[in-house]
């Protein structure tokens, strides 16, 4: 009785163990069907480059040129293997934290179709547009009154 109670568990904890990593590859797949690894590359390189422009902006002659190379080649190297740490840990446990398998799957389904493709492609363009009007547009305006409702205060 012992011996098939112990079958039983070790039966179950290899049954759940095979399903844990079905849906993490499965999590996986979603992430790379919605193109995630791209939107982390675009987040890390925007703020990669933040840190290459302050530190460009103290580089003179060509001996820290050189070191400034070699130094933006390391931000742009620790900054993908940050995202990629991101991508394959955080993401595959918010996601499995707040999904089921099954709705995982029919994630995948959506993200498949022509439409959510288009949707991807599409959306940083829409972006960098939104952007462009909001800094170029209406930032501008809303500092404007912002700063004429400061001076009022005075």
């Amino acid at each position: 009785m012992k011996k098939l109670f112990i079958i039983c568990i070790l039966f179950c904890s290899f049954t759940a163990v095979l399903s844990a990593q079905d849906k993490a590859a499965d999590i996986k797949r979603l992430l790379e069907v919605m193109e995630s690894e791209k939107m982390m590359d675009m987040v890390t390189s925007q703020v990669s480059g933040a840190f290459l422009q302050q530190a460009r902006a103290s580089v003179q002659g060509e001996e820290q040129k050189a070191k400034y190379d070699k130094f933006a080649e390391y931000v742009m190297q620790e900054g993908k293997n940050m995202s990629m740490k991101i991508l394959n840990e955080e993401m595959v446990k918010s996601y499995d934290k707040h999904y089921t398998q099954q709705e995982i799957k029919e994630l995948i389904k959506l993200y498949e179709t022509p439409v959510m493709q288009k949707v991807l492609k599409l959306s940083p363009i829409i972006n960098q547009e939104m952007m462009s009007a909001v800094t170029t547009k209406y930032l501008p305006e809303y500092q404007a009154k912002v700063m004429q409702k400061l001076n009022e205060l005075k």
